[in-house]
C-alpha cells in the first residue's frame, strides 16, 4: 500500500481540527490502525497480546 505522503498529512490536519486535538493523535491512530490491520492477517497474529490503553481508547472510540 502506497500513501501520498501530502494527502495523508491534508486529512490528518483536518480531522485533527475537526475533532479539537493534535494532529499526531490522529498519525498515531492512523499508524497503530494500519498496524493492527497488517498484524491481523499475518500468520504471527496469534503470537500477540495487546495491553495498552492506547489501544483499549481506540477499541471504545476515547478521543484523548
Amino acid at each position: 500500500m502506497h500513501i501520498n505522503k501530502e494527502s495523508l498529512k491534508a486529512r490528518a490536519n483536518n480531522l485533527s481540527n475537526k475533532l479539537g486535538i493534535s494532529q499526531n493523535i490522529v498519525y498515531d491512530r492512523f499508524f497503530f490502525d494500519a498496524f493492527l490491520a497488517r498484524l491481523s492477517i499475518s500468520p504471527y497474529k496469534n503470537k500477540f497480546v495487546l495491553k495498552d490503553a492506547f489501544y483499549l481508547s481506540n477499541v471504545l472510540g476515547i478521543v484523548s
